[in-house]
C-alpha cells in the first residue's frame, strides 16, 4: 500500500487483496467514522466507479482486473505486470458551500508474467497394440477325494458323507505355460445352490489362508498347478440341504512372486 499527500498516521493499512478476477480494497468502517469519513460515498480515480460490499466491520471495495476499467494504470517491465488504482473517500459533514477534499488511498497489485503450471495425470508408455483377442479362461479342475493322501477321487455326481467328516480337495489346472506359473487358492467357499455367484457362501479359505485352522488345513497352495485343501464337513448353513463346493484360483508367475500364501499367526 503506497501513502498519498494525506494525513494517514495512525490508520490502520487497508486489506488489500489481489484476485484473478478483481482487485478488492477493504477499509474497517469504525476507522473511517472516526476520521469523519463516509464509506459510502467513496469511487475510484473514475468516480463513475464505485462497486462496494458493505459488510459489518468493513466496507469492502473492488474493480476489475483490466486495463481501461475504472481508470486502472497498468505497468508492465518484463516479468511483472501491476495494476494500481487510487480509492478516493469524502468527509460525512461535507455541505454545498464548500469544496470536499477526499482523503486518497492509493494501491497496487504485482502479478508476475512467468510461472510453472504441471500436469496433475501421469503420462504412461504404452506398447503399440497390433491384434488382440481374448482367450478362454484358465482350465481348472475341482475333485474330491475319499483319502486324506488326495488318492481315490469320488465318482460323478451327488455324494452322501455324515457329518464332522473331512473333506479331501484337489484343485489343479492343465499344463499353463510350460508349469512357470503356479496355482493359488484365493478363496474357496460353500453355496447351497450349484451357482458359484450366490450370494450366501460359508468361507473355508479367504486371502488364501483358512479362515479357521481348527477346521481348515491348506496342504498345498502356490507351490505347482495343483492345490490340495481338506476341510470338516458341518451344517454350514443351519440347514441340510445339498451344498456345493467352490474355489476361486490364480495363477501366479513364478518370477514375479512371492507366490506363497501368508496366513496370520493363530493363537491355542
Amino acid at each position: 500500500m503506497c501513502s498519498s499527500d494525506d494525513d494517514l498516521s495512525g490508520f490502520l493499512e487497508p486489506e488489500l487483496v489481489c484476485g484473478q478476477d478483481h482487485l478488492r480494497l477493504a477499509v474497517q468502517k469504525r476507522l473511517l467514522e472516526e476520521r469523519g469519513l463516509n464509506a459510502s460515498s467513496a469511487h475510484l480515480i473514475d468516480p463513475r466507479c464505485h462497486q462496494q460490499v458493505d459488510q459489518q466491520e468493513a466496507m469492502w471495495y473492488l474493480v476489475q482486473r483490466r486495463q481501461g476499467i475504472c481508470g486502472n494504470v497498468v505497468v508492465t517491465n518484463g516479468s511483472h505486470i501491476t495494476y494500481s488504482n487510487i480509492l478516493f473517500v469524502y468527509l460525512s459533514d461535507w455541505s454545498n458551500d464548500s469544496l470536499s477534499i477526499p482523503m486518497s488511498f492509493p494501491f497496487s497489485c504485482v502479478f508476475p508474467l512467468n510461472n510453472i503450471t504441471s500436469l496433475d495425470t501421469a503420462i504412461r508408455y504404452q506398447l503399440p497394440v497390433g491384434l488382440v483377442r481374448s482367450g478362454d479362461p484358465t482350465r481348472a479342475r475341482i475333485t474330491l477325494y475319499k483319502r486324506p493322501d488326495y488318492s481315490e477321487p469320488f465318482p460323478a455326481g451327488p455324494v452322501s458323507l455324515p457329518l464332522g467328516t473331512a473333506l479331501h480337495v484337489g484343485v489343479s489346472v492343465e499344463n499353463y505355460d510350460n508349469n512357470h506359473f503356479v496355482l493359488l487358492l484365493e478363496h474357496c467357499y460353500v453355496t447351497n445352490s450349484s451357482s458359484a455367484d450366490d450370494p450366501a457362501t460359508y468361507d473355508l479359505i479367504q486371502n488364501r489362508c483358512p479362515v479357521d485352522p481348527r477346521h481348515v488345513k491348506v496342504a498345498e497352495s502356490g507351490v505347482s498347478q495343483r492345490a490340495r485343501f481338506s476341510a470338516l464337513l458341518f451344517l454350514y448353513h443351519g440347514t441340510f440341504e445339498d451344498v456345493y463346493l467352490h474355489c476361486r484360483i490364480s495363477l501366479c508367475d513364478r518370477d514375479r512372486g512371492p507366490c506363497s500364501p501368508v496366513s496370520p499367526t493363530y493363537l491355542a
